[in-house]
């Protein structure tokens, strides 16, 4: 999910331990979609009783998880017990980098809304002094974890999640100090790969593309959310030309420097994004040779795309 986990990402953790957190995540996402049983799951995902029932115990001894009775069945036989998430298990807060500061929601495992507080940028200050003040607004029971998602003013290039028209910048080592002081752990996480994961078909593979003053991707294979290393593609940089435009992040020929509303109207000489619109409508020239260039460098970042990731399906937004 363009998913890193602090501090766990700069340290090196036991191969039988990241498995056993992967199949954690994968059993409990499937239980998010809907009550199921442990018999379903591990046929669902390929994995032995045994270990199915290891890893749900723990979740639901955890407080993630519930049982919520037996299933009915036709069949002759013990009845599968269902499960369930545990919706008093914890709470999650969702942080949105915007522009005009820090939005918080907080909700409870079946992600139902809790509460909200904002806090506008100011003075300059650390990601833990930041979301600590944020996060006094609320009453949180027992904060499972938080995540961050910077809107499309926001980029995640490097190390670094920053904002150059407001002079912001918080690296990984300012994350993993935050992560101690609120004693959780931080996910940064796009838009784009929470509406994938939403708008994949179960099963499935998608590639999902979010343009507006940026670039947001999010990438899902055969049902699940891709990950290297807990990060999900940064399309915005994907190189198009090593020899192309200086971007903001240091290097040369990214796609948001051929293609983002801000670079359009910039190379089409207009102000707003919808006079730009009507104008291609109406056939102006400097507006369809523009929007012609843009989508040969946008076709060939989604060939380079489709060759890294198998996916069956293309959806495109934010375009209008």
């Amino acid at each position: 999910m363009e998913l890193f986990r602090y501090p766990d990402i700069s340290g090196k953790r036991p191969p039988q331990l990241v498995l056993k957190e992967t199949n954690a995540r994968r059993l409990f996402r499937s239980v998010m979609n809907g009550q199921t049983s442990r018999a379903a799951l591990a046929k669902e995902h390929g994995l032995s009783p045994t270990t199915v029932s290891a890893l749900i115990d723990e979740m639901i001894a955890g407080g993630l998880l519930s049982e919520a009775g037996e299933a009915a069945q036709t069949k002759a036989g013990r009845r599968p017990t269902l499960l369930e998430i545990k919706a008093s298990g914890g709470s999650i807060a969702v942080v949105f980098l915007c522009r005009d500061g820090l939005r918080l929601t907080v909700c409870d495992l079946r992600q139902r809304a809790l509460g909200s507080s904002f806090l506008p940028w100011g003075e300059p200050l650390s990601p833990a002094d930041a979301l600590t003040a944020l996060l006094e607004e609320v009453h949180i029971r027992r904060l499972r974890g938080l995540c961050l998602v910077p809107t499309d003013s926001f980029s995640y290039v490097q190390g670094e999640i920053f904002c150059e028209q407001l002079r912001i910048r918080w690296t990984d080592k300012e994350l993993r100090e935050a992560s101690a002081a609120l004693r959780t752990s931080i996910l940064c996480g796009n838009a784009a790969t929470f509406a994938a994961f939403a708008l994949a078909a179960p099963g499935k593979s998608l590639l999902y593309l979010r343009f507006d003053e940026s670039i947001r991707a999010g990438v899902v294979l055969n049902g699940n959310v891709w990950e290297c290393e807990g990060r999900a593609p940064e399309a915005a940089h994907l190189c198009i030309d090593p020899q192309g435009p200086l971007c903001a992040c240091g290097a040369h020929g990214c796609l948001c420097t051929y293609w983002s509303r801000n670079v359009l109207l910039q190379k089409a000489n207009m102000a707003d994004w919808d006079g730009f619109c009507r104008a291609y409508q109406e056939y102006a020239p400097a507006a369809r040779t523009v929007m012609t260039d843009a989508a040969g460098s946008l076709a060939l970042a989604l060939g380079n795309l489709c060759c890294m990731f198998p996916v069956s399906s293309i959806i495109l937004d934010g375009l209008e």
